[in-house]
């Protein structure tokens, strides 16, 4: 059951209203109270952007003459809806249904805190509602440390686009650095210290001098150290991607690439190859590796797995087949009920024409959910061994 609440003393006026310390009065807009069927409820406080600045769970009936215990969590906001702090409930000593009191501990319970980029010039305002730093404390009084901090791409012009007046940004992180240890704020000299935190790097480059579309991107993970079982050097992954973001090759720690290419039409991917080498009769593969700048191995020399996977797909864009490396074929086939659900069959193996079994086989109900899903061991009713057929349909019975 639902129950819904005005605050008659809010003002709306034509900035953000509800940033800053709780206030009885002033500090929230609406308030909806849920009956959970498990007799516990449910409050939350709204503000004029539909956003929650306090979630509260209670095990009872909040306006009882005798108040249930009361888990709070509460969200603080700044003058831009931003979301600056959050207590977590052993962080609120205090709180009344009946007239909306809180209370926060200055010195017990989780707190965390989060702030966001300063714009300097230019373009950088874009940035403003982007995380930069991520801390907690104990309690609202409580010592800040830093948790995590987030460095961004903010010069050049490959993160944003100037639309006439406007202008419109996409942010890209440059560096994320967590911390292992508790470092206060006010440490200078441990949030410096490389041996207090890991970080990961993101390096790009782009497709074009002033273009926001990314041709590869990559990412140096953290060091670890031989003494935690690593290699000691830090280790990098990379992407590289079309203009329209799909990925044509992916490389991983070992330098090991993966390709990836697509139906001329429907951009749908039909093969997958990988740890490529660069034999004969991928044409295809080898203009994209020369686009990239990448060169792969060479087949004579020193020959690589070269798996190959491809998938075909039916009239609706849905795959029908799928080909491993091993050159197994497995189907999928797609048909619905005389009631109209939907049924989906799968075979593992395609031979010489014939489906062969265990196959999968669920039915979805008109409104797209579930209602019957299992593996059918498919044998001969005369010898036992597995059969096979030449049509799905000879497994479904569509009465």
């Amino acid at each position: 059951m639902y129950s819904y609440d005005d605050n008659g003393s809010f003002t709306d006026t034509s900035s953000y209203d509800c940033s800053g310390s709780w206030g009885k009065v002033s500090g929230w807009k609406s308030r909806t109270t849920i009956e959970l069927p498990d007799g516990s409820y449910r409050i939350m406080y709204i503000d004029e952007y539909g956003q929650v600045l306090l979630d509260v769970v209670a095990d009872g009936d909040p306006a009882a003459m005798s108040p249930p215990n009361f888990w709070v969590t509460r969200y603080e906001r700044d003058s831009e809806g931003r979301t600056t702090m959050v207590c977590t409930p052993e962080a609120v000593s205090l709180y009344k249904y009946d007239d909306h009191t809180l209370t926060l501990s200055t010195s017990v319970g989780l707190v965390q805190y989060f702030e966001y980029y300063v714009p300097s010039s230019g373009p950088n305002y874009l940035l403003g509602n982007t995380v930069t730093r991520v801390l907690h404390g104990k309690g609202t009084s409580g010592t800040k440390h830093v948790d995590s901090v987030i460095a961004y791409e903010d010069t050049g012009d490959h993160w944003y686009k100037a639309l006439g007046d406007s202008a419109v940004g996409k942010p890209m992180v440059a560096s994320v650095t967590r911390y292992k240890n508790e470092i206060a704020t006010t440490d200078s000299s441990g949030l410096a210290n490389a041996a207090n935190f890991d970080q990961t790097t993101h390096a790009r480059t782009y497709w074009g001098s002033t273009s926001w579309l990314v041709e590869s991107e990559t990412v140096t993970a953290p060091t670890v150290a031989t003494s935690n079982h690593g290699s000691g050097s830090a280790t990098t992954t990379a992407r590289y991607t079309w203009k329209d973001g799909r990925a044509a090759f992916t490389e991983n720690q070992e330098g090991t690439y993966t390709y990836f290419e697509y139906d001329a039409d429907t951009r749908q991917l039909v093969t997958s190859i990988q740890d490529p080498d660069d034999r004969t009769g991928y044409s295809t593969m080898a203009s994209a590796a020369s686009t990239f700048g990448i060169t792969l191995p060479d087949d004579s020399t020193d020959p690589r797995f070269h798996l190959v996977s491809s998938t075909t797909y039916d009239d609706q864009s849905r795959p029908a087949t799928m080909t491993r490396p091993d050159g197994r074929v497995s189907a999928m086939h797609y048909t619905k009920l005389s009631d109209g659900r939907i049924v989906v069959l799968s075979s593992p193996l395609v031979d010489s024409g014939d489906y062969y079994g265990p196959a999968s086989y669920t039915v979805r109900n008109l409104a797209g959910r579930v209602e019957a899903a299992m593996t059918i061991a498919l044998t001969d009713s005369m010898t036992g061994e597995p059969t096979s057929a030449t049509d799905f349909d000879h497994w479904i019975d569509y009465t």
